[in-house]
């Protein structure tokens, strides 16, 4: 019989937020890599996903949970009623993505 590693097993530990002593530590090191390398600090800048930033999960969740009743109701409703759904979405959605660029923009 083979030995498993200790730990294979375990679950992935807890995330948990940066102490203030770890978040002092994490903007000095930050600040060193772009006084030292500028161009490299930028390149990691630009390769964090922003897709997400600014959304918790539940908001992520929510919309994703919306888009699907959104969806199975045009599958199911009649098509007049689905053809209406359809152009609040046209209408709506470019609005809303809009009206959350500005406020996005405007926490910065």
């Amino acid at each position: 019989m083979t030995a498993t590693p200790a730990g294979h097993d375990a679950q992935p530990p807890e995330r948990r937020p940066l102490s203030e002593h770890e978040q002092q530590a994490l903007r000095e090191l930050e600040a060193h890599a772009t006084e030292t390398d500028p161009g490299l600090s930028m390149r990691l800048r630009r390769a964090t996903p922003r897709w997400n930033s600014g959304i918790s999960s539940r908001t992520y969740n929510t919309i994703v949970q919306v888009a699907v009743v959104y969806v199975l109701a045009i599958v199911v409703l009649p098509r007049p009623a689905a053809g209406v759904l359809i152009g609040l979405a046209l209408a709506l959605l470019p609005a809303l993505l809009a009206v959350w660029s500005i406020h996005r923009d405007s926490q910065r």
